[in-house]
């Protein structure tokens, strides 16, 4: 398994300086919203003020298949994973938009698509770990030695990325279904149990009354299956490979220079 290594805290004195340099301009306090925090964050992580201006941000699409999407928890069907995936490969989406407004590069990466991508540019499938995932309530997301690849994975992709010039490490996920899987993670990491999913499972894309009753059962047996162990194991039972790659992306590698920050959803 990839190991964790330390991720520096934001710099906390540039932090407190930042906010009293924004707090000495002339605009009345909170005029600026969530931007003067993200200003006075990025001060923090940066190590300096004011920050240095984000001219190079990288986004990630990491993209892959649930096993638990064709037990009935989603509005949409899996096959619309890979349309998704060829829609952002051709800039058509609207997170290409988006990204193209603020001059955001776009990477889409295939790491556990139920298809081949036939068409496609090579690069977007390197990092391939499987096709698709196993359905959570019934069997592990992953094998251990699946985990580990995608996790290993998600840790080269960001390296690359910074040591290529990158100064914000944007990362998303894309698969259908991904919200049962992902309220799993959150289950367990919380320790909540089979009666509590309702604190962590909504309607995602917009299931029905019966959708979101069927998304909770699953969820339900899936935490009861996994039960308690090694966090290795808790991560494989209900995560598949698509979300487990931004994670290790966010937490399992060592910044390759300083004050580059990693955000991601999904």
């Amino acid at each position: 398994m990839t190991a964790s290594l330390p991720v520096p805290a934001p710099h906390a004195p540039s932090a407190r300086a930042a906010a009293e340099r924004l707090a000495g301009l002339a605009v009345p306090a909170g005029a600026l919203g969530r931007l003067g925090e993200l200003g006075t964050w990025l001060s923090a992580v940066q190590g300096q003020v004011p920050p240095r201006p984000l001219d190079d941000v990288r986004l990630v699409i990491f993209a892959g298949d649930h096993g638990v999407a064709r037990h009935g928890v989603s509005a949409y069907p899996p096959e619309i994973t890979a349309a998704m995936v060829r829609t952002f490969v051709a800039g058509r989406a609207g997170v290409n938009a988006l990204a193209g407004a603020h001059g955001v590069r776009v990477r889409v990466l295939d790491l556990g698509v139920d298809d081949d991508l036939d068409g496609l540019p090579p690069e977007v499938g390197e990092h391939k770990v499987r096709r698709g995932s196993g359905a959570i309530h019934l069997e592990d997301a992953l094998t251990a030695a699946e985990t580990a690849q995608a996790l290993a994975a998600g840790r080269r992709v960001a390296e690359r990325e910074v040591a290529d010039g990158a100064q914000l490490l944007l990362s998303g996920d894309m698969g259908i279904g991904n919200t049962t899987p992902a309220a799993a993670l959150v289950a367990a990491g919380l320790g909540l149990g089979a009666g509590d999913v309702a604190e962590v499972a909504g309607r995602g894309t917009g299931v029905d009354d019966a959708g979101l009753a069927r998304k909770r059962e699953v969820l339900g047996a899936a935490l009861e299956r996994a039960g308690s162990g090694p966090p290795t194991r808790s991560r494989r039972s209900p995560r598949s490979a698509a979300p487990t790659w931004p994670r290790a992306w966010a937490t399992s590698w060592a910044p390759p220079r300083p004050g580059c920050p990693c955000c991601w959803t999904g």
